[in-house]
């Protein structure tokens, strides 16, 4: 069982050193075959001197601009050759530095695709929810807690800017829905406000999109439906 873990980072250094640093010692701690790919969005702060000064830990890297995070991931899948896919962003990291070895010895069938862990973020453990929920065009945990298998050769839309991660997990559970493991672990700590944690008229549009693309127009009244059911609690 091998893992390639692949970071995207744009102009945020300080995040990138977080993650490498957190990587490091993740290599450290797991018996199994790991490599680290950085993609990088063409940053003009210290981004590259820290990717250059740091390939002992990092095995691929590439520095270019790019037409988003999307397209970044896409580029890191491209360059991946291990079992499992792992996307942790710059600023994020594995919430205990033994977490690759813990997965490794739960010993997940073979015919298991996708893995979905817990996360923390802002010192409190995230919501993971029943994965029907993806029928409504919610994600149901946290990408950086995610396994997905390399074999499958699933690609992100990159023509999304900021829900294309509910197209990527979709893409790897709808097809085959055994196909999915629950591993009850905090597997990530994420830095909060995120690229898709604001809400705006093109989240909600490429939300739709993608739901009724992949669901139909049941998939658009359970997610209409599911936003009304979120309101009514707020109040």
């Amino acid at each position: 069982m091998s893992f390639s873990i692949i970071t995207v980072n744009y102009n945020n250094v300080k995040g990138l050193n977080k993650t490498i640093n957190n990587i490091e010692k993740v290599k450290a701690k797991t018996n199994s075959a790991i490599e680290l790919i950085v993609i990088d969005g063409g940053s003009t702060d210290d981004s590259v001197n820290v990717i250059q000064n740091n390939s002992t830990i990092i095995d691929k890297w590439v520095s270019e601009k790019d037409e988003g995070i999307f397209d970044a991931m896409n580029k890191g899948i491209d360059l991946a050759s291990n079992d499992w896919l792992v996307f942790m962003n710059s600023g994020d990291t594995f919430y205990y530095e033994n977490i690759l070895s813990i997965f490794k010895s739960e010993q997940i069938d073979n015919s298991i695709n996708f893995v979905y862990g817990n996360k923390i973020e802002n010192g409190e453990v995230g919501i993971v929810q029943n994965i029907e929920v993806l029928k409504a065009g919610v994600i149901h945990a946290c990408h950086q807690s995610m396994f997905f298998k390399r074999k499958l050769n699933i690609k992100y839309d990159k023509n999304t800017k900021l829900y294309g991660d509910y197209g990527y997990v979709v893409d790897h559970v709808k097809p085959n829905p055994e196909g999915v493991y629950y591993f009850n672990h905090i597997v990530s700590e994420t830095e909060p406000y995120g690229v898709g944690s604001k809400v705006s008229f093109r989240k909600r549009y490429e939300k739709y999109h993608q739901v009724i693309s992949r669901f139909g127009f049941v998939g658009f009244v359970l997610s209409i439906f599911h936003r009304i059911k979120k309101i009514f609690k707020l109040l």
